[in-house]
C-alpha cells in the first residue's frame, strides 16, 4: 500500500510536470518511468481489490462453517435430548417401580436427569425461536412451534409432578403408589398421551430437522 501511494504520487507529478521532465530526464527515460510507474499502480490497485475480495470471502465461508456447525449441534442436541427421555423411561420402570409402588431414591436420582432434559429442550427451542431466520430458516421455527412445544409441555407436566411429590411418599417405607403420579404412569405406560404428545412429534420433528439442518450443507444469506 505504501509503495503504491508513492508510485502514485509519482505518476501524477510527472503527468503534471510532463514538459519539464521529459527535457529534464529525456523523453526515453521518461517514458520508461511512465510506464513503470503506471504498471506499479494498477499493479497495487489490483492485488487490493484481489486481497479484499479474498478477506470477504474468507469471513463468508467462516461464518457459513459457523451456521452449519450451529445447525448440527442442534440436531445433535434434539437426538441427545430425546434418547435421554427414552432411556430414562426404561430406567424409571425397571429400577424405581416395584409392584405398581414408586420408590422414592431412584425416583429422585432419574427424575433429575428427566430435569436436565427438560431445560435441554427449552434450550432448543428458545434457541430456534430467538435465532434470526437465516440460522435456520422459518420453516424450522415452525417445526419447532408445532412439534417440540407439545414434547416441551408434556415432559414439563412429569417435572412439575416430581416438583410437588416428596409428600406423597411415606416417610418411614419411602414409597408412593404409582397411581398417586398420574403423569409418571402414563409416562411409563401406552397411554394416549405419550403417543400423541411424545411419540410421533419426536419422529416428525427428528426426521424434519435432519432434512432441514442436514439434508443440504447450502446456508441462506
Amino acid at each position: 500500500m505504501i509503495i503504491g501511494g508513492v508510485a502514485l504520487a509519482a505518476l501524477i507529478c510527472l503527468t503534471v510536470w510532463h514538459c519539464k521532465l521529459q527535457t529534464t530526464l529525456g523523453l526515453e527515460v521518461f517514458k520508461l518511468l511512465y510506464q513503470f510507474l503506471l504498471i506499479t499502480v494498477l499493479g497495487g490497485l489490483i492485488a487490493g481489490l484481489i486481497g479484499a475480495f479474498y478477506s470477504q470471502f474468507t469471513r463468508e465461508q467462516e461464518k457459513r462453517a459457523a451456521r452449519i456447525q450451529r445447525r448440527k449441534q442442534l440436531y445433535d442436541d434434539y437426538v441427545g435430548a430425546i434418547s435421554e427421555m427414552v432411556r430414562l423411561r426404561f430406567l424409571i420402570g425397571a429400577r424405581a417401580i416395584l409392584a405398581e409402588t414408586v420408590m422414592q431414591r431412584p425416583y429422585d436420582r432419574l427424575m433429575a436427569k428427566m430435569v436436565d432434559v427438560m431445560c435441554k429442550l427449552d434450550s432448543i427451542r428458545d434457541e430456534v425461536e430467538g435465532s434470526p431466520e437465516s440460522l435456520y430458516g422459518p420453516a424450522c421455527k415452525d417445526l419447532v412451534k408445532k412439534h417440540l412445544q407439545p414434547i416441551v409441555s408434556y415432559v414439563n407436566d412429569i417435572v412439575n409432578e416430581y416438583d410437588g411429590s416428596p409428600e406423597l411418599f411415606d416417610p418411614a417405607t419411602h414409597t408412593c403408589p404409582r397411581s398417586k403420579l398420574p403423569a409418571l404412569d402414563e409416562f411409563l405406560g401406552q397411554g394416549s398421551k405419550i403417543k400423541t404428545e411424545f411419540e410421533e412429534p419426536q419422529k416428525i420433528l427428528r426426521s424434519e430437522l435432519q432434512r432441514l439442518l442436514l439434508g443440504s450443507t447450502r446456508v441462506p444469506d
